[in-house]
């Protein structure tokens, strides 16, 4: 038997911009888990000025402690099959939903089972938000990390700089992180000032 103890959702927009990224992490007690992530929506509307061979996608995957490797120069970063690393079981202690879409919209449904008997219901210790973002302030993905009681303590200066690594491939490659605060900023679209790492509303 297997008990639900976590369950998120992600969302992300790209609008002929690259690749944005959408990403909740969590770190708990090491524990046999299952998790699972499904895209739950996926939308594309062509413009006037479409280009029939600009790329289209979305995907939805995990990343673990099994995740294979990829060496870039001095940097090793995760290199996860995006068509096939929707479903996870292992004992671990730490893993990462990721939601990635280009010219297009899309939404995902995350969720992390307790396959021990003996579960009790447990409630994170903690939680903050980061934004990647360009060297224009373009905000290029939103990122959630999750601690549970006894899990990982998450700093954000070091899950900011391994998120860099992370998504550093391809084009619209993140150049920096901030933190940001959804009690002030709420779902509304955001920009990042690249002088202050303030995230400033734009209106739209």
């Amino acid at each position: 038997m297997s008990w639900l103890f976590y369950a998120t959702a992600l969302a992300r927009t790209s609008d002929a911009q690259g690749s944005m990224w959408a990403t909740v992490d969590h770190t708990f007690p090491r524990a046999p888990i299952r998790a699972v992530i499904s895209l739950s929506s996926c939308s594309q509307q062509n413009g006037e000025s479409w280009q029939q061979f600009q790329p289209h996608f979305a995907y939805a995957y995990i990343v673990t402690e099994q995740t294979p490797v990829i060496q870039l120069g001095p940097v090793t970063a995760p290199n996860p099959d995006k068509l096939r690393d929707n479903h996870v079981h292992l004992e671990t202690d730490h893993l990462s939903f990721n939601l990635q879409v280009e010219n297009m919209q899309a939404s995902a449904v995350g969720t992390i089972y307790d396959v021990r008997s003996d579960h009790d219901p447990i409630d994170p210790a903690s939680e903050f938000e980061l934004a990647t973002y360009d060297d224009a302030g373009t905000v290029v993905g939103s990122h959630r990390f999750v601690q549970f009681p006894g899990g990982r303590a998450i700093d954000p200066d070091e899950a900011g700089s391994q998120l860099l690594l992370r998504l550093g491939q391809g084009q619209n490659r993140p150049t920096g992180f901030t933190v940001i605060d959804r009690s002030t900023l709420g779902e509304a679209p955001f920009r990042i000032d690249t002088t202050t790492g303030l995230a400033l509303p734009t209106g739209g």
